[in-house]
């Protein structure tokens, strides 16, 4: 029955997949034996085992005499694959032969003073000193037993009666920076104390009509603020009010500007419209407007002709295309962007530098603050001008 079980055993596994636990155990017992545990044909497990490109493990060997010949030859990694032995094993023979390894570990040795520099600072700044790597420094450190450097902490001042006073009336956070002291120790001397910790006490006055005409005027921050009440009170009071929250950039959408959703990028249509982009892709989705897509269509030479004679964003409103094509295309077929003609500084124009800040000066002519900046500073060796 014993057979007979184990042959239906050897049927039903055959050309069976593999299962993760059967392939851990490939390569670390003989194929005999691991195909009678699993049920499978010897030539299977052979054949599982070299498409994994698993080696069987050898078992202990005495070095001969052409193995001993490739130490330090190769490095121990490459030669503990060729012969198939640790990489233990070939360096252990290698030191005990006393051959230097291919390619040997080039430092220089420790002095007295450098051991005494260990734990006297953070190791960041003695590597810097000493011009070693971080590694080495925490590695010899800690060979040597020294510990972490470790700064003691500044014993903390005594507290004033004026200080004392303020404890409870202020957050711990706030009075901390106030005193300039660590936040930690003014929450243990009002503690030690027993002064209970600051909590601002919201209003719970009623309110008059006067404060209920202005709610929903502004943001509730700034109400809050105001009317010197919590934000979540001022919001349930606008709740139950029924009023909108006040938003002074969200302005309504007009069928115009709806109109133009989905037949331009986003970006786009919050340029035109002056609304966030944020809303316009809103508004967009709830429409169930897809995304604008551009057609693409293939690029004539007339319209390669026109690439870095203009700025990007000129020949793409020219071309009826998006700038970043425009930009793309350019890019691919190597031509430079258009830098524009920068007309010369006449002595007119640099008698205003320096009589005016750089940003109205470069209003005045028409060029760029930086434009401005620069010539003076430059060229011009002019201070920056200060009312």
């Amino acid at each position: 029955m014993l057979i007979k079980a184990r042959r239906g055993r050897l049927k039903r596994r055959r050309r069976a997949p593999w299962a993760i636990a059967e392939i851990k155990q490939l390569g670390k017992k003989p194929d005999s034996v691991l195909a009678r545990r699993l049920g499978r044909t010897i030539q299977e497990v052979v054949a599982e085992r070299e498409r994994r490109r698993i080696k069987l493990a050898t078992a202990p060997r005495r070095w001969t005499a052409r193995e001993i010949r490739l130490l330090g030859r190769y490095n121990d990694a490459e030669l503990s694959r060729r012969l198939r032995r640790g990489k233990g094993s070939v360096r252990q023979q290698r030191i005990a032969l006393r051959i230097p390894p291919l390619r040997p570990m080039i430092g220089r040795s420790w002095t007295r003073e450098e051991d005494k520099l260990l734990g006297t600072d953070r190791d960041e700044n003695i590597a810097r000193c000493l011009r070693r790597s971080v590694l080495s420094i925490k590695t010899r450190r800690t060979r040597l037993g020294i510990p972490i450097f470790a700064p003691l902490h500044r014993m903390p001042r005594p507290w004033a009666s004026q200080e004392i006073r303020l404890l409870g009336r202020f957050s711990d956070n706030s009075l901390a920076i106030r005193l300039n002291r660590d936040r930690k120790d003014v929450r243990r001397r009002r503690e030690e104390i027993g002064i209970p910790p600051f909590r601002p006490v919201p209003r719970s006055c009623p309110w008059t009509r006067a404060e209920e005409k202005i709610v929903g005027t502004m943001p509730d921050k700034d109400l809050a603020r105001r009317l010197q009440r919590t934000r979540a009170a001022i919001c349930l009071k606008r709740h139950q009010l029924g009023l909108p929250p006040a938003n002074p950039v969200w302005k309504p959408w007009t069928d115009d500007e709806k109109s133009l959703l989905g037949k331009m990028p986003d970006a786009e249509v919050a340029r035109r419209t002056g609304h966030p982009v944020n809303s316009v892709t809103v508004t967009r989705v709830k429409a169930g407007i897809m995304k604008f897509a551009a057609q693409l269509r293939r690029w004539m030479p007339t319209e390669d002709a026109l690439l870095g004679a203009a700025t990007d964003h000129s020949i793409a409103k020219k071309l009826g295309r998006h700038p970043t094509n425009v930009a793309a295309r350019r890019k691919r077929l190597g031509i430079a962007p258009y830098a524009g003609r920068r007309p010369k500084w006449t002595p007119e124009e640099e008698a205003l530098v320096g009589t005016a800040p750089d940003a109205e000066i470069a209003q005045r002519l028409g060029r760029t603050a930086y434009a401005v900046s620069h010539h003076r500073r430059i060229y011009l060796k002019i201070p920056l001008w200060r009312n």
